[in-house]
């Protein structure tokens, strides 16, 4: 099974009224058979699953809790020279740089995001 086949079920195109199955072969995927593969796959790789459904605006629980394990992991791998050097800011660069790490992760060709600096108005005034 396919990560982005999972998705479908977060974000049906249309719903079905109706007690038919739309296929008939035996080993059709269904929904319970989803939800336990993605609970397999979720007691494995939690981060991994977390981040993937938060890429896909899945939930906003799901963003923050990437942003918060990627703040744990500076935490622990952050170089002693930057620590000294941020000194009690630390906590809060570490968590602008774990927001925009997941942004950069979460962007594809279609994202659009407005410019801090010029409020989408394309010109800035000195």
């Amino acid at each position: 099974m396919k990560l982005e086949s999972a998705l479908k079920h977060f974000h049906p195109k249309s719903p079905t009224f109706s007690d038919a199955s739309t296929s008939t072969a035996p080993d059709r995927m269904k929904g319970m058979d989803t939800a336990a593969a993605l609970g397999m796959a979720e007691s494995q790789a939690k981060f991994g699953i977390t981040a993937f459904f938060a890429k896909n605006n899945v939930s906003n629980e799901d963003k923050f809790s990437t942003v918060e394990e990627l703040t744990r992991y500076a935490r622990r791998t952050v170089p002693k020279l930057i620590s000294k050097a941020a000194g009690n800011k630390l906590g809060q660069c570490l968590v602008i740089l774990s927001k925009m790490a997941f942004e950069n992760y979460a962007r594809s060709a279609a994202s659009t995001c407005q410019c801090s600096e010029c409020e989408g108005k394309g010109l800035i005034k000195n």
